[in-house]
């Protein structure tokens, strides 16, 4: 059974792999059946079932940012998940769209749900506010 502890050190190490762009990293303690989902004013923009799937889905990702930052603004703890505050800043790169300049300045805040069953993350929801 994972400690608050132990919870707290998997989610900094999977962050630490998104900063790093370790998609291996990112994945280390994540399940085969993750469940992943961002959410977006309150709509489910990503919906993935299966670590295959989300590792795809990060890969394809790494592109879309020149350089990219999470970091952890706040943690609670409710039952079997781990809620953090974010702070998420980003630089677009390649990946997205002509509507979009490559280079330009991306700042948001949200939260991360965390589910853990055993030693593996079952299940992230990202969600930004507005």
């Amino acid at each position: 059974m994972l400690t608050e502890n132990d919870k707290i050190n998997i989610i900094r190490e999977y962050i630490a792999g998104y900063n790093e762009y370790n998609v291996d990293k990112m994945l280390k303690h994540v399940s085969n059946n993750i469940h992943f989902m961002n959410i977006t004013r309150d709509l489910i923009t990503l919906n993935i079932q299966g670590k295959k799937d989300f590792r795809s889905v990060t890969e394809k990702s790494k592109s879309m940012f020149k350089k990219r930052k999470q970091e952890i603004d706040g943690v609670s703890f409710q039952n079997d998940a781990v809620e953090i505050a974010v702070k998420y800043s980003a630089f677009f790169g390649d990946g997205f769209s002509n509507q979009i300049s490559n280079g330009k300045k991306l700042k948001l805040k949200g939260k991360s749900v965390f589910k853990f069953n055993k030693n593996e993350i079952i299940e992230i929801q990202d969600i930004i506010y507005p």
